[in-house]
């Protein structure tokens, strides 16, 4: 997914008390701003957070290739999330290129990269390859990127999950074989975390052939145990079948896996783009903020997350 694009400034409203910045918005997403340096309607680039970034878009350090990572933050009360760029941070054969063109993917020319959370060593395994191309990755969108899909949802049946904070997995059987993958890889045999899950949950021995699974490993050493469990789990999150090329429901009877948290379930959507931002706030079970929340149609042709901003701040995210 394309994590710095060619936007338009949909609204600029200002920020009580400050008199130098003010906050625009830019798909779904409120992003503190200069005070003049855009109006609305204006084209520019809007970075998403959780990337990685030169260090000169952000401080305007022109001598050093040094990156830095994009994170949410707050200020003067106002939650700040992606940065703003304008089009002139492109070369003019860049510029040319995209004019116009909303939504054009501009990371790759801008040196910008999506930030991965580290796995311990001990914990991330041996290579056997890259991930399948038959299956697909388990990234979720977020809904400030696509608030359309508000619309799309609108009044069909749904369900909400908690958004655990851990490390995906998947799990297939494929013309007779059995694979285990990280986020983008495909992982031989070991004592990583991933195939102790494997063991943990007898996984090859139940697994249908020609389906997969996915789900969110948890737990102590992985992402600081932000739940505070007391052991590593899997919750599954995803039923896919290879040979359909489709998501199947979570609901059917195909996994001996607990599923992640279920949260709601509704015979029609009607949550705002505000509403549902508001929805995701909340703990977990030991207190800590939650990560936030996925939402789903029931038929699994729809999804975004929702992240809580209370967790970001609380972990500098």
């Amino acid at each position: 997914m394309a994590i710095a694009t060619i936007q338009i400034i949909k609204n600029i409203s200002p920020i009580e008390g400050a008199d130098r910045i003010e906050v625009a918005r830019v798909l779904g997403w409120d992003c503190i701003i200069k005070k003049g340096s855009f109006k609305i309607g204006d084209m520019c680039i809007y970075v998403e957070p959780d990337t990685i970034i030169p260090k000169k878009f952000v401080d305007g350090a022109c001598d050093t290739d040094e990156k830095v990572r994009l994170r949410t933050i707050k200020m003067r009360g106002q939650i700040s999330q992606g940065l703003i760029l304008p089009i002139s941070a492109l070369s003019w054969r860049e510029q040319v290129i995209v004019v116009g063109k909303i939504g054009s993917d501009v990371s790759e020319c801008l040196g910008i990269t999506k930030y991965e959370k580290p796995l311990p060593i001990h914990l991330q395994g041996v290579a056997e390859g890259m991930f399948p191309r038959f299956l697909r990755k388990t990234d979720e969108v977020r809904i400030q990127s696509v608030p359309e899909y508000i619309d799309i949802l609108w009044d069909k049946p749904y369900y909400i999950t908690t958004k655990l904070d851990g490390t995906s997995a998947t799990f297939y059987k494929f013309n007779g074989k059995f694979g285990v993958c990280s986020r983008n890889l495909e992982l031989k045999d070991g004592e990583n975390v991933y195939w102790q899950m494997v063991r943990k949950y007898q996984i090859a021995d139940w697994l249908p052939e020609g389906m997969c699974i996915q789900g969110e490993i948890v737990g102590q050493g992985i992402q600081g145990n932000k739940m505070g469990l007391p052991d590593v789990r899997l919750f599954m999150f995803n039923v896919f079948d290879i040979n359909e090329q489709k998501y199947k429901s979570i609901f059917d009877d195909v996994s001996c896996i607990p599923t992640v948290p279920i949260e709601e379930i509704g015979g029609g959507f009607r949550y705002t783009l505000p509403q549902i931002i508001s929805r995701s706030i909340g703990n977990y079970e030991n207190g800590e903020p939650k990560e936030g929340i996925v939402v789903r149609s029931m038929d699994s042709a729809i999804s975004f997350k929702v992240i809580n901003t209370d967790f970001l701040l609380r972990w500098n995210e």
